[in-house]
């Protein structure tokens, strides 16, 4: 890797347990639940983008756009039409070549989403994380990224999520968290355990 990333890998967190990320959708208000963010997320930005992941209503039965257009009037509605930015190119170097990344959304110029949807099969992981992996190599510079995985995830595709954001923390250094979004007919159920305040 040739430059350092914009923030230490260990501020932001890989993922979220079932009972913290509970806690964060049953907050009264966006306010609570920044609030409940900020004791195991020490960078603000990245608290206020986490909340409203956390307090965005779904349906699981979504296609990816449908996931995409959803979250992106929850950001709107919710105060982020001015630090909200589409599909934003960003260039990078990958393999001595001048690359395009183009991920879902970017916040406040700084913390980077993708949404990822329907993936059952670990082609379906390897293909959309291979993706993410190049936005996170063009993005490291500037911000932290969130992998939002939306719908329903079987358990094993649930591990092998959870493995590629361990390794790219771990042998790459990259900034990333991912975030598992069921939708409004259950509750979070699986995810790992709550991370440590750093």
């Amino acid at each position: 890797m040739d430059a350092a990333p914009a923030v230490p890998v260990n501020s932001v967190p890989a993922t979220l347990s079932a009972a913290s990320q509970n806690a964060l959708e049953q907050a009264s208000s966006t306010d609570e639940a920044e609030r409940i963010a900020a004791r195991f997320i020490p960078n603000p930005q990245l608290c206020k983008v986490v909340a409203q992941l956390a307090r965005w209503r779904t349906r699981r039965g979504n296609t990816e756009s449908q996931f995409q257009n959803s979250f992106r009037t929850q950001l709107r509605r919710n105060g982020f039409i001015d630090t909200l930015s589409e599909k934003v190119r960003i260039p990078w170097q990958g393999a001595g070549v001048e690359r395009i990344a183009v991920p879902d959304f970017v916040i406040g110029d700084y913390v980077l989403v993708e949404l990822k949807a329907a993936l059952t099969s670990s082609a379906e992981v390897d293909r959309a994380l291979g993706q993410m992996l190049r936005y996170l190599l063009a993005w490291k510079r500037k911000g932290p990224a969130v992998l939002a995985v939306c719908g329903d995830v079987p358990p094993e595709i649930r591990w092998l999520v959870l493995t590629y954001v361990d390794t790219w923390r771990q042998h790459l250094h990259l900034p990333v968290m991912v975030f598992f979004k069921q939708g409004d007919q259950g509750a979070v159920a699986d995810a790992a355990d709550m991370p440590a305040h750093v």
